[in-house]
């Protein structure tokens, strides 16, 4: 997993190999779409399970293995010496 601080971004990035014949994307997360995410780039600003469904002109399909982002729950305590 991948853990990403309150208020920033990950670059997720789809690559095909092969003979993909003008590939189209469809980004999703926790298992759902993400309305108008369909270039190979997706910047992810929330925590969740990620990945990627790629399609060619010749109808090949195939879903890509997801990536975890996780909030990032630091903390920090400040004391004084006594």
């Amino acid at each position: 997993f991948t853990t990403i601080c309150p208020g920033a971004s990950v670059a997720l990035t789809a690559s095909v190999s092969g003979n993909s014949g003008d590939p189209s994307f469809q980004w999703q997360n926790d298992g759902s779409n993400i309305g108008g995410q369909t270039g190979s780039v997706y910047v992810a600003f929330n925590a969740g399970n990620y990945q990627v469904a790629v399609s060619d002109n010749r109808g090949c399909r195939t879903t890509s293995n997801s990536i975890r982002l996780n909030n990032s729950n630091l903390s920090i305590n400040i004391s004084s010496p006594t």
